[in-house]
């Protein structure tokens, strides 16, 4: 109509004000003709590693939009699992979810069957290994984050006639799923804590965390340079590129199998194991590409006596895999490759923290705190999902009382003057 009221308050009316135009106010409001259109969330799945090759581009402009990244986001890593570690290839599926503009988050899952309870279980898990321990999906911040899970879970609902569960996990802290659990049931879900990680801040000067040990830490760490000082030729090498690497990833390989690790021992050294090593070399050539890999090597006496490899993500570097030489187990030297990462990483400006992947006693007399690992079994199927679900919980009960009553026996022993059970 294009009408709108204007209002004059006279001085005699109202002495405080002298005019109140409310042309602003009154004035029709125009509708906008742009529209933000609503996300049509739709489940695809890119199977084999010819799908996650299509999904890679998204992967990584995903990956750089994660609020935290670690090494495991590497869409590089996953690959390397693919070619070499995945038992079953044809069982790997990429579910990512679109808005119906954009691919929004990566699932990377396999189909596998497991006994759970006595019973053979068809189950949906995320893709991991002894050697990659820690899985996750490749989803940033945002409106995503909540519904994520609810159109994974419906999705396998619509489509899956013999899966019961699926498999998150295990995860770290920073997971974006454990975020979209919240969108489901509590009788949908159960999750329990795997492990602890011990974990050490970088953001703080090394000087901070030298100036923060434990008595006991310092005079460990004192006694060990003192013996290291005995050693002739001793040498500290990091290498992240070329050449440098390759070697030092051969001297990594022959120090790993030279312990109990080796083919005398329990065969469980990556040299042992063809996959491995070619999963390995791989693995580290692809993210040396990207400045995320180093390989930190002690010598003395003309050998390789301890090697670390950690590979590295924006705010986390994990220290992935180590082997030291037993023979010089007196001088603690995989503590010593540890004390010179750390000291590395601490200088470095991009390094957030250093998860271990496990929890290590003698780093809390360095401060460091832990976080947890977590794996959660969601149903999938209605009754016989459900159903696992609820003996999950319910183990889940039976092993915490367990624990306090082996604690309150251990304190109920002690007060009487007794060694706890299983002490000689």
């Amino acid at each position: 109509m294009g009408y709108y009221w204007h209002i004059r308050i006279t001085q005699c009316l109202a002495p405080t004000v002298s005019t109140l135009d409310l042309r602003q106010v009154m004035k029709p409001m125009e509708l906008s003709t742009s529209t933000t259109p609503r996300p049509q969330w739709r489940i695809v799945p890119y199977p084999g590693l010819e799908g996650l090759q299509q999904l890679r581009e998204d992967w990584q402009r995903l990956t750089e939009q994660l609020p935290f990244q670690s090494a495991f986001h590497s869409y590089a890593a996953m690959e390397a699992y693919l070619r070499h570690l995945c038992p079953s290839p044809e069982t790997f599926t990429c579910f990512a979810l679109t808005d119906g503009q954009a691919i929004r988050a990566i699932c990377p899952l396999e189909r596998s069957t497991q006994r759970l309870f006595g019973a053979r279980v068809t189950v949906w898990k995320f893709s991991r290994h002894a050697h990659w321990s820690i899985a996750d999906a490749i989803c940033p911040q945002g409106e995503v984050r909540q519904c994520l899970v609810r159109h994974l879970v419906n999705h396998l609902r619509a489509t899956e006639g013999t899966a019961s569960l699926l498999e998150i996990g295990p995860v770290a802290d920073y997971s974006a799923l454990l975020d979209g659990l919240t969108a489901l049931g509590a009788h949908e879900y159960c999750t329990d804590v795997m492990w602890q990680s011990s974990v050490i801040d970088c953001r703080q000067p090394f000087a901070e965390i030298e100036a923060s040990l434990t008595k006991t830490a310092r005079q460990s760490r004192r006694r060990a340079h003192k013996r290291l000082a005995k050693l002739d030729d001793v040498a500290w090498v990091r290498a992240s590129s070329g050449a440098a690497l390759d070697a030092e990833f051969e001297s990594f390989l022959s120090v790993e199998a030279s312990g109990w690790k080796g083919p005398q021992g329990t065969g469980t050294a990556v040299a042992c194991h063809p996959e491995l090593v070619a999963y390995y070399r791989d693995l580290i050539h692809a993210m040396a590409e990207t400045g995320d890999c180093d390989i930190f090597s002690l010598y003395a006496e003309g050998r390789c006596i301890a090697s670390q490899i950690d590979v590295k993500g924006r705010e986390e570097c994990v220290a992935l895999k180590a082997g030291y030489d037993e023979s010089y187990s007196v001088v603690t030297p995989g503590k010593l490759v540890d004390e010179a990462m750390i000291e590395h990483c601490c200088g470095d400006a991009s390094s957030g923290r250093i998860n271990f992947l496990t929890e290590i006693e003698w780093l809390r007399g360095w401060n460091a705190t832990t976080v947890p690992v977590t794996q959660t079994h969601v149903s999938i199927t209605r009754v016989r999902g459900r159903l696992l679900v609820a003996l999950f919980h319910l183990q889940r009960l039976v092993r915490a009382a367990a624990l306090r009553y082996r604690e309150r026996t251990a304190r109920r022993d002690q007060a009487r003057g007794r060694k706890p059970a299983g002490k000689n």
